[in-house]
């Protein structure tokens, strides 16, 4: 089935002898099966020259690791099921969201909208975190933008929130011709200008405009379950934080249940193809 998905090479021939090589069973290599030339009488290892050709594990521990991340098992619950140590499934786990924060940096840009879209967006601080005992705390600020319509959406870890940081994400993200929801903080003015269609609400009088209908309510709810997520995993004022967040983000565009999650397979033959 590995071979069939592109996961793993194709029987080839021996590039010493160009025999065609076949494949046997074998204990000793991963996968329990191994390539074999008649004629050099040597055995090569079926994960030759793919992804997993340098992980620690077995083919089937791996996906075993791949499925309790998918289904959110803590690495305490995959040590037990596993009975590996600590430190094999922290690493894997987090092998896992880096090929989240992969996947994210291929998406194409200006993804948010378009013509008849309304594009929500928001300011937030997401983690305080202190530099040393008794020092000052750095502010963790990131900009959010969700699709109204088709519920895509994108956090951007941000320096500062004045007009000259902000705006040029929106445009990295939003496509021209969108309709964008925000609160009156004044980086946003000028939007207008720069090919939008800019409403706002006053959150100081109302959480929704009652004439327009303007309101950031999509935001601020996707904001609560951004930092419940990450409270749940106890990284909030973690170094691993920014990774968590990367989870959060794939999770909700690539696997909103665990079976989903597990075609993260895919996206591993898609960076690490054979």
């Amino acid at each position: 089935m590995l071979e069939e998905e592109g996961l793993l090479q194709k029987l080839k021939r021996c590039p010493k002898c160009r025999t065609m090589r076949t494949l046997n069973k074998h204990v000793d290599f991963k996968g329990g099966y191994a390539m074999y030339c008649k004629k050099c009488k040597k055995f090569t290892n079926v994960t030759e020259g793919t992804f997993f050709e340098t992980t620690k594990v077995d083919l089937e521990d791996f996906f075993v690791l791949l499925w309790l991340w998918s289904s959110h098992a803590s690495v305490k619950v995959a040590c037990n099921v596993t009975s590996f140590s600590k430190v094999l499934v922290v690493q894997y786990f987090r092998y896992f969201r880096d090929i989240c924060s992969w996947k994210l940096l291929t998406l194409e840009e200006q993804s948010l909208g378009g013509e008849g879209h309304v594009v929500q967006i928001d300011e937030s601080v997401v983690a305080k975190r202190k530099y040393n005992r008794g020092k000052r705390v750095k502010t963790t600020w990131v900009l959010g933008l969700i699709d109204v319509q088709t519920r895509d959406s994108v956090v951007v870890y941000v320096e500062k929130r004045d007009r000259c940081t902000l705006i040029p994400e929106v445009k990295r993200y939003v496509k021209p011709g969108t309709t964008i929801w925000t609160d009156g903080w004044k980086a946003y003015i000028g939007l207008n200008k720069e090919g939008y269609i800019h409403r706002t609400v006053n959150h100081s009088k109302n959480f929704k405009d009652p004439r327009t209908g303007v309101c950031t309510n999509l935001i601020e709810g996707h904001w609560n379950k951004l930092k419940r997520y990450c409270r749940t995993k106890n990284v909030m004022n973690s170094k691993f934080f920014f990774e968590y967040v990367d989870e959060f983000m794939w999770s909700e565009k690539f696997g909103r249940d665990a079976y989903c999650k597990f075609n993260m397979i895919l996206q591993i033959k898609e960076k690490y193809p054979c």
